[in-house]
């Protein structure tokens, strides 16, 4: 083909030809608009199956990251502990803030769950339990230990998961020196440094000695020593007891009695008790107060005893007593009853 150039005309290019497309351009040409249409529903079609699947998750996590807590209460195991009312109080508001810091909610009324706390202390350490209803944990610590400290590592021993197989009492891990050497704030009182009997106070027994004052109306003297055995709740009291009362008319009575009691003991597991209890006796009797004969002056026979009294101290060496009692002889001096007589003494048990 002859292509004549003219001055000042431009020669088509061969890509504005009509219908021409070069060859080389052909596979850059844009994809039509359909193709963009399949992409972008594509694109919906990941955001719609994204969008299900995070609705699907959502509970599970939810629920993965909820926290149950179960309403606590704290009490203190009055039959078992040794502390004063005063101290218990004390030990309570430790324990609670120590529950409260491991996240702990307690509530005073409407609890699913209880802590109970008690503590037993002789004359250098304080046995301290803590239990719920799925464990419990003991710890010995010295008396003058920081309480704070001691209940966060027993409430932190106490949530953790409970071992199915080993229900048994788990001792918790003892105090280090760097502990140990930390200074106590007073959260514990004085003990007295006598000697302490750690053996369970229920089941225990002890010779005793009482001094005091016996009379009618006026005064006397009253001579008392025995043998108590504790059994739980009850404790059998064998004694002997020698009386000289006093009347304001200047008439009196001198007795002897062997005697036998069963005591009711009100709080058995505890420093510190009532007790009360009956009993009956054999006495001998003389309103002449010099001689024990059968005559018109003297006379022998069954008693009847009540007592009520106050024991302290009683996990010590040494514990002491101050008991009240009655005695009424069921027996006839000459024509009259035998005297009765009220005693009030003061005793220490060994």
């Amino acid at each position: 083909m002859l292509t004549v150039s003219l001055p000042g005309v431009k020669q088509p290019r061969p890509a504005r030809e009509a219908g021409v497309k070069r060859q080389d351009h052909a596979g850059f040409t844009r994809p039509p608009w359909r193709v963009h249409a399949g992409f972008q529903q594509s694109g919906r079609m990941k955001l719609v199956a994204i969008a299900v699947l995070l609705a699907a998750a959502a509970p599970a996590f939810a629920e993965s990251s909820t926290i149950e807590l179960a309403p606590t209460c704290v009490e203190i195991d009055a039959s078992l502990d040794q502390l004063l009312e005063l101290e218990r109080a004390n030990a309570r508001i430790l324990l609670v803030r120590a529950l409260e810091r491991a996240e702990q909610l307690v509530v005073e009324t409407g609890c699913t769950e209880t802590v109970t706390l008690s503590h037993v202390r002789d004359a250098q350490t304080v046995i301290v339990r803590i239990k719920n209803s799925r464990t419990k944990r003991k710890l010995t610590v010295g008396l003058k230990e920081d309480m704070s400290e001691v209940y966060d590592r027993m409430v932190a021993s106490l949530l953790e998961p409970v071992v199915e197989e080993s229900p048994a009492e788990v001792e918790a891990p003892p105090l280090s020196t760097e502990e140990l050497r930390r200074p106590v704030p007073h959260t514990m009182p004085n003990v007295d440094e006598s000697p302490e009997d750690t053996k369970d106070l229920s089941d225990s027994s002890h010779w005793y000695v009482m001094l005091g004052f016996a009379g009618q109306v006026g005064g006397g003297q009253a001579l008392i020593g025995g043998y108590r055995r504790n059994m739980g709740g009850m404790a059998l009291d064998l004694g002997l007891a020698w009386l000289s009362t006093d009347r304001d008319d200047g008439n009196g009575a001198t007795s002897v009695a062997v005697r036998g009691r069963l005591l009711r003991v009100s709080s058995p597991r505890s420093s510190t008790s009532f007790y009360w209890g009956a009993g009956f006796g054999l006495a001998a009797v003389n309103t002449d107060r010099m001689s024990f004969d059968t005559g018109d002056d003297g006379g022998g026979g069954a008693q009847f005893e009540v007592a009520l009294g106050w024991e302290l101290r009683r996990a010590s060496a040494l514990r002491w007593y101050i008991e009240g009692g009655y005695s009424k002889p069921l027996f006839d001096i000459g024509a009259d009853s035998a005297p009765s007589a009220v005693t009030a003494a003061l005793g220490v048990g060994f």
